[in-house]
């Protein structure tokens, strides 16, 4: 009777004891060709306070938080997340974790493969700043399709859909903003704009936009400097 009592009292301090997090994968939907949406639930916080909840996600099986993790700031036992920049055609492994001061639990591992790349997409920024010979030209690229841009810019010409085999601006690389003084123009002409972004599947156009260049003028000569070289 003693020893069955003593078994049984020892079981029961195991069963109390804090011990790791009991965590679930949710499966991944949502999945297009650079995104896709991943979370967890948090079935059992092992006793103690959970200190940090999230994914793991890589392209190589059983991810862990020492490789790179998501944290997720939500109050309640499920979350997830919409992550965003990922590659075209790439197996991607997850596995939601959950943290208290005893360890780190992971929950099962699920996988995904994204969509094929497609085209970038961008806008054309307006002209500003329209002179002579120069005008503040740019490209806003908001995705880039599931492939990295390797080149983005703007391409222009005195007739309309200028294209890259018109004439074109390298600006930068990637999902970028940027904008630039542009001192290759003729006076007096109206040239038609359109930015531009190339990744693996080809290249992308935003919408077309046009600017006249100012009419050069013949320079004036003050009255007083007239006198004095007189």
């Amino acid at each position: 009777v003693i020893l069955l009592l003593t078994i049984a009292s020892v079981s029961c301090k195991k069963d109390d004891e804090p011990q790791i997090p009991s965590v679930v994968t949710a499966s991944a939907v949502n999945i297009t060709s650079e995104s896709a949406t991943c979370g967890g639930q948090i079935k059992s916080n092992g006793g103690e306070e959970i200190i940090e909840k999230g994914i793991c996600i890589g392209t190589t099986p059983k991810p862990t938080t020492a490789e790179g993790k998501m944290v997720s700031e939500e109050t309640s036992d499920i979350f997830e997340f919409n992550i965003d920049r990922l590659n075209g055609s790439t197996k991607y492994y997850v596995r939601a974790f959950a943290t208290n001061k005893i360890g780190t639990a992971y929950g099962a591992e699920v996988s995904f493969t994204t969509n094929a790349p497609i085209l970038p997409t961008l806008a054309t920024t307006e002209a500003q700043s329209v002179s002579y010979r120069s005008a503040r030209l740019g490209v806003e690229v908001t995705s880039d399709g599931g492939a990295p841009v390797t080149e983005n810019g703007i391409c222009y010409s005195t007739t309309e859909s200028p294209t890259i085999a018109s004439n074109k601006i390298a600006l930068g690389t990637g999902v970028s903003v940027i904008s630039q003084i542009i001192s290759v123009f003729q006076a007096n002409t109206k040239y038609y704009v359109r930015a531009y972004a190339t990744n693996s599947e080809g290249t992308a156009y935003g919408e077309q936009i046009s600017f006249t260049t100012l009419a050069a003028v013949a320079p004036k000569i003050s009255n007083f400097y007239a006198l004095r070289t007189g």
